[in-house]
């Protein structure tokens, strides 16, 4: 025998009865970034008489910083197991695992939520409202097993990216230090001879600026020569080896990519496009008087041509072999480069190979799409004419084509798509040394989608692209 209670609600159609529970999620290993989540919950709950309703608190990230400083969370009603794109690219603050922390997995579970809001306030909050307007049965949760999937959408606005510039020629005789025999820099001739040692002294600075292989560029009115540093011997003095045949003394000398604390000194790049605007940044460069590195302050936008990158040349040294100083030359591997590019989602074909005697002349390309405000799709194509058996189909440049559909085409809703065609400017399909193409046998295309903002990110689906033969 045996006495069984039960609670009897107070809820009614009219007026149900509610409760709400806050949950914190458990943080990750690692700061997270989100564009776009799917919530699942696990509840049970009586149809038509109960109900279980969620809000997720997330904290937008703050762009200027890259972290949560001055945040407010952004509160979103969330469906059950339905994508739902946020407002704002967001963040959740991890534990700090430097392993995790620099993996490039762009999608990822967050660990389940727990039933108190103890803990840390930068990550996601639920807010659960249960409700019954039965008197017999209520809904529950399962806190265990609440979780979200995050994206991370990899999308820009076609900006620049500093691991697409290429050194055509990273250059030579960039200095950065002059100091003077008039602080005490004297050289004194160990030896005569074509190939002699030089000793560095009265400064006892000179090795908080010199390295191992630092280039040094010696002067005086009658000699100008650039020693190796071999060794550095103390903080006082160095060895370096260099070919003259005369005697050096009250020699100035310059030093090639450090400056007097120490760090890299840096020249601006100018940046130049038809299509592509407001990117900005520097060359870094190294001990050697080369460039080692570029910077990108400002990826820009709208880049989907090559743009031209130069850089001043180094400054020229009164008396001083003016061979040994030599401009850097750089180029951009570009969305029109056989390889590269500086788009971050990019789709491709594989290679197609008509059949003998269907070689084709032109190229058209339609799918659907879903396209929020402020985004773009790209579409580039490339070829390899009949008779060009002797080059290869990887090495032929991409070429953009023409977007057919009208720009002014915008999707509404997330599930709203829309039929876009494009097609060759000339409406013949041109190779990559003569810009015509009689006929073509092999063909490629890529779809580049671009955006302004990583939340809201384009899909495409039917993607079709025809051969024709006029």
């Amino acid at each position: 025998m045996f006495r069984l209670n039960r609670a009897v609600w107070t809820g009614t159609a009219t007026t149900p009865q509610e409760s709400m529970l806050v949950a914190r999620g458990v943080p990750p290993s690692a700061n997270l970034m989100l564009d776009s989540i799917e919530f699942y919950p696990h509840d049970v709950h009586f149809t038509n008489v109960t109900g279980a309703s969620y809000t997720l608190g997330i904290l937008p990230m703050n762009p200027s910083t890259g972290d949560l400083t001055g945040q407010v969370a952004v509160y979103y009603p969330v469906p059950s197991s339905e994508w739902l794109p946020l407002s704002v690219r967001s963040m959740v603050m991890g534990r700090g695992n430097p392993e995790i922390a620099s993996s490039s997995i762009a999608q990822r579970a967050i660990p389940n939520f727990t039933s108190n809001i103890i803990g840390s306030a930068n990550t996601v909050d639920a807010m659960i409202t249960l409700s019954t307007w039965s008197v017999d049965v209520a809904p529950y949760v399962d806190m265990k097993k609440i979780n979200m999937l995050y994206v991370e959408h990899q999308i820009n606005d076609m900006g620049l990216q500093a691991d697409d510039v290429v050194f055509t020629n990273p250059g030579a005789g960039y200095k950065v230090t002059k100091r003077s025999s008039a602080v005490g820099n004297t050289f004194d001739t160990i030896a005569t001879s074509p190939t002699v040692t030089l000793t560095a002294g009265g400064t006892a600075d000179i090795g908080l600026y010199l390295q191992v292989g630092d280039s040094v560029m010696l002067t005086n009115v009658s000699v100008n020569v650039v020693a190796t540093v071999l060794s550095v011997t103390n903080s006082s003095e160095f060895v370096a080896t260099a070919n003259i045949g005369v005697t050096l003394s009250d020699a100035h000398w310059y030093t090639f990519g450090g400056d007097l604390d120490g760090n890299n000194s840096t020249i601006p790049l100018t940046i130049t496009s038809d299509e592509g605007e407001d990117a900005v940044g520097y060359a870094t460069i190294g001990r050697n008087g080369k460039l080692a590195d570029i910077t990108l302050t400002s990826n820009g936008v709208h880049y989907t041509d090559t743009p031209v990158i130069t850089i001043a040349a180094p400054e020229v040294v009164a008396g001083f072999d003016a061979a040994l100083q030599t401009p850097a030359v750089l180029t951009y591997s570009s969305e029109l480069s056989p390889s590269g590019g500086n788009g971050l989602t990019r789709y491709f074909t594989r290679a197609v190979t008509l059949a003998d005697g269907f070689e084709a002349r032109d190229i058209k390309v339609w799918f659907d799409a879903y396209r929020p405000v402020g985004s773009q799709f790209y579409v580039y194509y490339k070829v390899l004419a009949v008779n060009k058996d002797t080059e290869r189909f990887e090495d032929q440049p991409w070429r953009l084509m023409t977007q057919v559909t009208n720009d002014s085409v915008i999707s509404t809703r997330w599930s709203q798509f829309k039929e876009f065609e494009f097609k060759t400017p000339t409406n013949q399909a041109l190779n990559a040394t003569t810009d015509t193409t009689d006929k073509f046998k092999t063909f490629a295309v890529k779809l580049v989608m671009a955006s302004e903002s990583t939340v809201n990110a384009p899909r495409v689906a039917n993607f079709r692209a025809i051969a024709l033969d006029n």
